[in-house]
């Protein structure tokens, strides 16, 4: 669950330039984090006071083996657990900008985002290419933008498929401008996604 949580959390984040501020002790959720910070209460000469540490590199494995228990972060098992959990993180970032710099070379400018999909456009009918994307197994979203897509970074199996599937497009679901990004509903916003 916290998988998911983190994942909808980084999007969000990344979809429309919000900040957003997670309090949490799963480290599933925590892993997503670009930045993370251990906050720790201390008692000094009798006092209590809040400390609170940037955690990067070794810091931040240390950090997330521990939220997983008390034994598990000090397991070799622990730490791989979080070594693997940080690398699937990173994996997805790697399908994302593989998405971003193919598109880009195709003519579908992306939207720029450090979310976990890809917005790109310069597409003639969005819901006509939702549909031959589709017609190829392949799903991405239609957010109601016009001339716009949505597509989720996933594995290198499905990124590479979506990718094909847009080299085959024919010439015509291409616009012939570039439109700019705008909050215009294309022609499908109903389609499903």
């Amino acid at each position: 669950m916290g998988d998911i949580v983190g994942r909808k959390l980084w999007g969000l984040a990344a979809e429309a330039d919000h900040q957003v501020i997670v309090v949490t002790h799963l480290p599933q959720l925590a892993g997503y984090g670009d930045s993370h910070f251990a906050v720790r209460k201390l008692v000094v000469d009798g006092r209590t006071r809040t400390d609170v540490v940037n955690l990067q590199g070794e810091a931040r494995v240390e950090e997330l083996a521990a939220m997983l228990g008390t034994s598990a972060g000090r397991s070799s098992a622990g730490r791989e657990s979080v070594e693997e959990m940080l690398a699937e993180v990173e994996a997805i970032k790697n399908q994302r900008d593989r998405i971003v710099e193919t598109l880009a070379a195709q003519g579908f400018p992306p939207v720029p985002s450090d979310a976990n999909f890809v917005l790109f456009g310069g597409l003639a009918d969005a819901g006509r290419t939702w549909e031959a994307l589709l017609a190829h197994g392949v799903l991405v979203r239609d957010v109601g933008i016009a001339h716009h897509l949505r597509v989720t970074a996933g594995t290198p199996a499905e990124t590479t498929a979506f990718l094909d599937a847009m080299a085959a497009l024919p010439a015509e679901h291409r616009s012939q401008t570039a439109p700019e990004l705008s909050a215009e509903p294309s022609a499908s916003q109903g389609a499903p996604a």
